[in-house]
């Protein structure tokens, strides 16, 4: 079987590859740029590609590379040359599967689909109108702006008409399209996993009670209402690491924070180094609004961190309620400061669910198995 991967940043499509080579695949991988075979990049992006990839299985494109810095507000454009330039591409392969990221892939799709080829659409969150619905609703109620361009909408859509198959991580994405008309036949879920650099700690934190926020702190991941949490919270003796990029559009509420003693901003942390920095916590917590599958999830809890996050998140694909972490509400500063105090107040709550999390079979959480599932989806389309 000879399959095509088509993604123009990175996202989980360096971790796909690595996983259908190993499954004996031959893949072609176009994507913009990869320090694995442009050592150049990494002068410009700290990037530091470590997935087992052949460099013959890898086509870049350094010029979509720039200009994905360039118009970092506008990444729409970029996306639709990089569909071009793999269109023009594929035109001249023999391949039977072409797998693309949604936003980037519909003259792609339709070359494929003119070949004869199956075709799978990548779609890591909601459906786009869900998406931008709920979004709306959440900017507005902060008296800030966002808007999805309708072209982006509008060539998503029809990505998702054109493909033979949507792969998506998780049930509520699933439900997502379900409720927007898309045919559940044509819907397959694969939960993400996490790299061999997260293991388990060896020791427990015993420090102190300490809450990890791992990820790009935005209005989208449920900013407000976590902020709205710690203000309630500050004066106990509960510590909040942040682990992530600030988006501009929460400045403010950046600046509120650091005037809080117990927490503390990490900024950006190198992916292979954060491992060190999980075991220190405590419990880590997710309150998103909308988003696929966090990936972050799989990261801390295969280092033996519980879970606090709603289901918005995508957590319910591999936490259970009370278990091996709490589910809770989108949008409520409540539940939130509920479930810190009661695993705060509750220590022997805290074990159970950090024991529970410890013992889980991470190698069914691990890109290994995501892989596995993944080419039984391709295996079946030609049976």
């Amino acid at each position: 079987m000879r399959v095509v991967v088509s993604c123009s940043s990175k996202f989980w499509a360096f971790a796909l590859v690595e996983q259908l080579e190993k499954n004996g695949v031959e893949v072609i991988f176009f994507t913009a740029y990869s320090s694995i075979v442009n050592p150049i990049t990494a002068k410009i992006v700290k990037r530091k590609d470590k997935e087992n990839i052949k460099p013959e299985t890898i086509k870049t494109n350094l010029l979509i590379a720039f200009l994905h810095k360039l118009f970092r507000k506008s990444p729409q454009f970029v996306n639709d040359i990089f569909d071009l330039w793999v269109a023009s591409r594929i035109k001249k392969l023999d391949a039977d599967v072409f797998i693309g990221w949604s936003g980037m892939s519909l003259n792609s799709i339709k070359i494929a689909k003119s070949k004869g080829w199956k075709t799978f659409l990548e779609r890591g969150s909601t459906h786009i109108e869900f998406q931008n619905e709920i979004l709306q609703e959440e900017y507005r109620l902060r008296n800030k702006n966002i808007s999805i361009r309708k072209t982006t909408i509008v060539k998503e859509i029809n990505e998702y008409m054109l493909a033979d198959k949507i792969v998506i991580p998780s049930k509520i994405v699933k439900k997502t399209f379900v409720d927007k008309g898309v045919d559940t036949k044509k819907l397959l879920v694969n939960h993400f996993g996490a790299s061999q650099f997260f293991k388990k700690r060896d020791s427990r934190n015993n420090e102190c009670f300490r809450v990890l926020y791992l990820g790009p702190f935005s209005i989208r991941k449920g900013a407000y209402y976590l902020f709205e949490a710690i203000q309630e919270l500050k004066s106990r003796d509960i510590e909040f690491w942040f682990i992530g990029k600030v988006e501009h559009e929460v400045s403010d509420l950046f600046e509120e924070l650091k005037k809080i003693p117990n927490v503390k901003f990490f900024g950006h942390v190198n992916h292979y180094q954060l491992s060190d920095l999980i075991e220190k916590c405590s419990v880590a917590i997710h309150p998103s609004l909308e988003e696929g599958q966090s990936m972050v999830i799989n990261q801390v809890m295969k280092v033996g961190l519980p879970l606090i996050a709603t289901p918005n998140s995508g957590a319910e694909e591999i936490v259970t309620h009370s278990k091996t972490g709490l589910i809770i509400k989108p949008k409520s500063t409540t539940e939130i400061v509920n479930a810190v105090v009661n695993l705060y107040e509750n220590k022997s709550i805290l074990h159970t669910l950090t024991y529970n999390v410890e013992k889980l079979l991470i190698e069914e959480n691990s890109w290994e198995a995501y892989g596995e599932r993944y080419l039984n989806f391709l295996l079946n389309e030609f049976k």
